[in-house]
């Protein structure tokens, strides 16, 4: 009688290159892999996988939303992961509470403490905070963080130099400026400014769009781009449109997008520069949301985006919130969102850098792959 085959016994090589293709948006993945065995722990905790991880996958992941909400005259904010095995963030208790959350990027999350006059940087997956001086300035201005790395891929900015963009009209004048801060320098820059007109600026929408070395702001009727290789700021048209709850976005070929919603439908545009060399609004798609949500019974809003994924989340009262990818068309649920204020959170959270965090995720009888991986 035949012997059945035994299968083939996997090599180092093999299960390497099954790790990295393990799902980077469900950390979990990385820690049930490496209780496998002794050989799959000692190969997740190579100090290469890490950066091998990352590089495979080429873009960092979005682990879920952080939020603002107005509660007892004050604001707080959470963290919605968008699954059961995602990290459950929560910003340093001293500025949790009389902080609202201006921006989110490259890993790092911007928080504006409204009674001390400070802003807090800080790195939910390595814990890292710091605490910055805001200008003297009026109130009513906006801010944005970014990697302060020439060339980055920004696939681990993990302790690495960053830049916050500060923006502020003044209406007296008609003149709107704006200054960097530079975690290198530990100091704010010369300011540069536009004339925006009396008025102009009224209404700043509540996120930044980072493409390059160029950070937008939506006003009430003009789109800032404060240019940081320049030093300039300019003034750019909007599209024409006629559409509610307008968003700024980036598309995911990088150019400038924009997103609004009107009769149940979404409609966009990306400013590309067509062939004189001219940038120019270009209506990309609309898409009816009740053929493609048909829980959706009342008005939608545009809420936010995912900066570089091409997605815009929506919120309909009595629907909830979903997440919809422009270039397909589809539609996931988010839940739990308060839907006031979110900000996409985007970042690895690899071993290298989540030391002290993952352990939640580890049953306390893996002692030894909290020593070792973590």
């Amino acid at each position: 009688m035949e012997q059945p085959r035994q299968p083939p016994e996997l090599t180092d090589e093999i299960i390497g290159e099954i790790v990295l293709r393990l799902p980077p948006d469900d950390p979990a993945c990385l820690v049930r892999a490496s209780i496998v065995s002794k050989l799959w722990l000692g190969i997740i905790s190579d100090h290469t996988f890490p950066g091998r991880y990352r590089k495979f996958h080429r873009k960092a992941p979005m682990l879920g939303f952080f939020e603002n909400i107005y509660n007892v005259f004050c604001f707080v904010h959470r963290f919605v992961p968008i699954t059961a095995a995602s990290p459950p963030f929560r910003p340093p208790e001293c500025v949790y509470r009389g902080s609202r959350i201006l921006d989110c990027r490259h890993g790092r999350v911007l928080l504006d403490d409204m009674g001390s006059g400070k802003f807090t940087v800080w790195d939910p997956i390595t814990g890292h905070r710091r605490d910055l001086h805001k200008p003297s300035v009026p109130y009513g201005s906006y801010a944005a963080v970014l990697c302060g790395t020439d060339g980055c891929d920004h696939l681990c900015c993990h302790g690495v130099p960053f830049f916050v963009v500060f923006v502020w009209p003044d209406n007296n004048v008609g003149v709107t400026s704006a200054c960097v801060y530079s975690s290198e320098t530990g100091a704010w820059g010369t300011p540069a400014s536009v004339h925006s007109g009396v008025n102009s600026f009224g209404s700043f929408t509540k996120f930044s769009v980072v493409i390059g070395d160029e950070i937008h702001f939506a006003t009430s009727d003009k789109i800032l781009k404060y240019d940081m290789g320049k030093h300039r700021l300019y003034m750019i048209d909007p599209p024409d449109y006629c559409v509610d709850d307008t968003l700024l976005m980036s598309m995911e070929d990088g150019s400038l997008g924009f997103a609004g919603c009107r009769n149940y439908c979404i409609y966009s545009w990306s400013r590309k520069v067509n062939s004189d060399g001219v940038p120019r609004w270009m209506q990309c798609r609309v898409i009816e949301l009740r053929k493609l949500i048909p829980a959706i019974k009342s008005q939608a809003r545009v809420i936010g985006s995912a900066e570089g994924l091409g997605a815009i989340l929506v919120s309909s009262e009595g629907a909830g919130t979903f997440m919809i990818e422009l270039k397909s068309g589809r539609a996931r649920k988010i839940d739990q969102l308060a839907n006031f204020a979110v900000f996409p959170f985007l970042s690895f959270y690899t071993p290298d850098f989540s030391s002290a965090r993952l352990p939640f995720l580890v049953k306390s009888n893996y002692s030894l792959l909290n020593r070792i991986v973590w």
